[in-house]
């Protein structure tokens, strides 16, 4: 008997959630016959760690990409491992609660065959101790006051524009008749790897074009354990990489990479800076003036909160991010553009026969 649903976890090496999403995963009612899903974790890029290929009757298998592709690229190669009826993406320090796959799964043949599931990240619950590291910092309070602004929860699946890909499914055969998520070559900014980001937008965007339904997840948690603790260099980096894939994406949608900058109607030659080549300048000043009132922020236990510099060198990386994705559109990266096909993959599935 096929199985219902195959959980696919994209991950790298080190990571210290993956196994405990494992045992999370088989140890917990995830609402499923053990012998109904099977969890793949595929590590990018790194050697696949040593896990048991079974645990309470629910198949585990480890694998690995020899180079790095990126999130999208192991996502790929899970699909391409998987035998259940649906794909579950989940990323490797997102925890769903008890009998989550079997909603998951009774939710989308309720749904019909052209639908697909998943959330937005507003709808992350984050674990507490991780809240109780960061809310010490001006980052991490700026942070978590933004996430209680924009928290979501439905109890039923209700309509959305875009899914994430933290946590993601969908029926096997709709993920490969759009060829999957699209893959962009990895490329190195400053010595950091950089993989392009919002892929989940441009998965959803074709989705919507074949007609698939998406629906936001209802009356489920998804915990996230962030596998890193979020500081000033990690929030500008992800921001870079917002930038990054916002400008690739342009030319997938055919619409501006918009940076909805709250400062600019205001200032507009600080705008125009923060979008020439000094932009990344006063994005690195901004840093430094964000220590300083983070400093201020400890000091007085959070009574001073003062986010502008925060804010400027987020948009400064991003912006910086933007003009690095137009350089490398100059120097050919879409043409290097990947996705699934059906040579891939099984030859019996009946849209490769079509």
């Amino acid at each position: 008997m096929a199985l219902s649903i195959s959980v696919i976890i994209p991950t790298v090496a080190g990571s210290n959630t993956i196994q405990d999403l494992i045992i999370h995963l088989t140890t917990s009612d995830m609402g499923l016959p053990p012998g109904d899903y099977e969890i793949i974790a595929v590590v990018d890029g790194g050697p696949p760690f040593t896990f048991p290929s079974e645990v309470n009757g629910i198949p585990i298998t480890i694998t690995a990409n020899q180079r790095y592709r990126g999130a999208a690229g192991a996502r790929n190669t899970g699909a391409l491992l998987a035998k259940g009826e649906y794909l579950l993406f989940l990323d490797d320090d997102t925890f769903p609660s008890e009998s989550a796959l079997g909603k998951i799964v009774r939710d989308l043949r309720q749904l019909g065959p052209k639908a697909a599931i998943g959330i937005t990240k507003n709808q992350l619950i984050y674990d507490r101790e991780y809240v109780e590291k960061i809310k010490k910092s001006l980052v991490g309070h700026f942070f978590l006051n933004e996430h209680k602004k924009l928290y979501f929860h439905t109890l039923y699946p209700a309509p959305a524009t875009f899914l994430c890909s933290t946590a993601m499914a969908m029926h096997r055969s709709i993920f490969f008749s759009v060829g999957g998520f699209k893959e962009i070559p990895p490329q190195r900014w400053r010595r950091v790897g950089l993989y392009i980001g919002a892929e989940d937008i441009e998965l959803s965007h074709r989705l919507l074009q074949e007609g698939i339904q998406l629906f936001f997840a209802g009356g489920i948690q998804f915990i996230s354990r962030e596998r890193n603790l979020l500081t000033p260099k990690v929030a500008f980096h992800r921001r870079f990489i917002e930038g990054f894939g916002k400008r690739i994406l342009w030319e997938q949608l055919n619409e501006p990479a918009h940076v909805r900058f709250a400062l600019s109607r205001d200032f507009p030659l600080l705008h125009k800076l923060l979008r020439s080549k000094y932009g990344l300048v006063l994005g690195y000043i901004a840093w430094f003036f964000h220590n300083v009132f983070d400093l201020l922020f400890r000091l007085t236990h959070g009574r001073l909160a003062w986010h502008h510099p925060l804010l400027l060198g987020m948009y400064a990386f991003e912006y910086a991010g933007i003009r690095f994705a137009e350089h490398k559109i100059s120097e050919g990266i879409l043409n290097q553009q990947q996705w699934i096909t059906c040579a891939d993959m099984d030859t019996n599935l009946s849209f490769c026969d079509n």
